[in-house]
């Protein structure tokens, strides 16, 4: 709900100039329909832009719900909600979530998200022809056709012509099928429509195989729409998807008029396999591209030593970093005994003994600060900047690298401003 508050003004514009464009359609000159159609044009990106927006934000809202529930403090759920991208937000929630290496690692590259409760589920995203928010009832075997039809209960409708198809493996069983129900639809013998259902079986394989679409897909859509070629605008039209002629299409292949209710025309193709490619061009277009499988066996020793040497984890004592190895293992994000976390612990502990770099020193901190008031820094600013990680205008870079990263020693800060007087010689 506060992401749609948030985008709710710029919604509200590009819903005002959509119903302004859509009262004067028909009424327009030539040279005014084609403005009109470029702003629609740049309306139906805006829109996709919202709507990516509010899927990333509500994502972002999901990660940060279900950090709370797992007793991330305020400060870091604060720090997620504010991110600005969903790996942020997973990183900034390290530790808080009760989700395995492997599922972080699958939310990391993609295809997956959080849903309300907190379950990672794969990531639906939006209708690839408009960009709206995906509708889950019209995604079918793999494919998105949430735009494809007005009808809510379309999905449906097509789940269960699929579920009566045979298995198309063998194009006798496609040709068996297509027979069979186009003799239910005229009410007449199966030998009088062989010659038809081998045109439309013929079509429908040879689309399936030239597009690599489902075929079972392809068929179902054919069935639902033109009653696999017996309906009257099939017949007419060798449409069999009713598809809408519009000025994209040349004016010879405008056909039947739609109905009245509907207004328009039906597109008219030349051919029986034409009219059915088109089906299956336009499934091709909404495929689901399937999220890359994690097959990489994810080390839990690795995962705990990267874990120790992290800089969220640098800050903290050795026996801290054990209890969070500790409640990792408690959560089965790992899978490790007590004896190798102690051992992952003091390895830890003798790295840091043995590098043990001294504090800098008073002379190098104060010529730091001789350095920043020559280019016109006050010591007051400078002092609240690199010791409290108070963010201002003067040391922004600095400041905010600090805060983001929970810097709360002068170590840290000396090395980074370091690395930045490095990287400008």
């Amino acid at each position: 709900d506060m992401v749609e508050m948030e985008l709710a003004p710029i919604q509200t514009r590009i819903d005002n100039q959509m119903f302004q464009l859509q009262q004067v359609e028909g009424r327009l000159t030539d040279a005014q329909n084609q403005k009109a159609q470029s702003l629609e044009l740049v309306l139906q990106e805006r829109q996709r832009e919202i709507d990516e927006q509010k899927s990333i934000k509500n994502n972002i809202a999901n990660i940060g719900i279900e950090a709370a529930r797992n007793g991330a403090p305020q400060s870091v759920v604060e720090k997620i909600m504010n991110s600005s991208d969903r790996t942020t937000a997973l990183q900034m929630s390290q530790g808080y979530l009760g989700i395995s290496a492997i599922d972080r690692k699958k939310i990391e590259e993609g295809g997956y998200t959080f849903d309300n409760n907190g379950n990672i589920v794969q990531d639906l995203g939006v209708d690839p022809i408009t960009g709206a928010p995906t509708d889950e009832s019209k995604v079918i075997n793999g494919y998105n056709f949430t735009s494809y039809a007005t009808d809510n209960d379309w999905g449906n409708k097509i789940r269960k012509i699929i579920n009566d198809i045979p298995n198309l493996e063998y194009y006798q069983n496609l040709q068996k099928y297509t027979t069979q129900k186009i003799s239910n639809y005229t009410g007449t013998s199966s030998i009088k429509n062989e010659e038809k259902a081998k045109e439309i079986s013929d079509s429908i394989w040879n689309a399936s195989m030239t597009y690599g679409i489902d075929t079972k897909v392809l068929t179902a859509l054919v069935d639902h729409e033109s009653n696999l070629g017996t309906s009257s605008v099939a017949k007419r039209n060798n449409n069999f998807g009713g598809i809408t002629w519009n000025p994209n299409f040349p004016e010879s292949m405008k056909g039947s008029p739609r109905p009245d209710e509907e207004d328009g025309y039906y597109v008219k193709f030349d051919t029986v396999q034409e009219g059915i490619n088109s089906v299956a061009q336009n499934i091709a277009r909404r495929k689901i591209e399937s999220p890359a499988e994690t097959t990489e066996e994810v080390d839990d020793f690795d995962t705990a030593v990267n874990y120790a040497n992290s800089e969220e984890a640098i800050d903290k004592t050795p026996e801290q970093i054990k209890q969070d190895l500790m409640a990792l293992n408690s959560r089965n994000e790992i899978d490790l005994s007590v004896s190798e976390i102690t051992s992952i612990v003091n390895t830890v502990k003798a790295q840091r003994e043995a590098e043990s770099p001294e504090e800098f020193s008073s002379d190098w901190w104060n010529g730091l600060i001789e350095g920043f008031k020559k280019k016109g820094y006050n010591t007051n600013t400078i002092y609240k900047a690199l010791t409290d990680n108070y963010t201002t205008a003067t040391l922004e870079e600095i400041a905010k690298e600090a805060d983001m990263k929970g810097w709360t020693n002068k170590k840290k800060i000396k090395n980074y401003i370091e690395s930045i007087e490095t990287s400008n010689k």
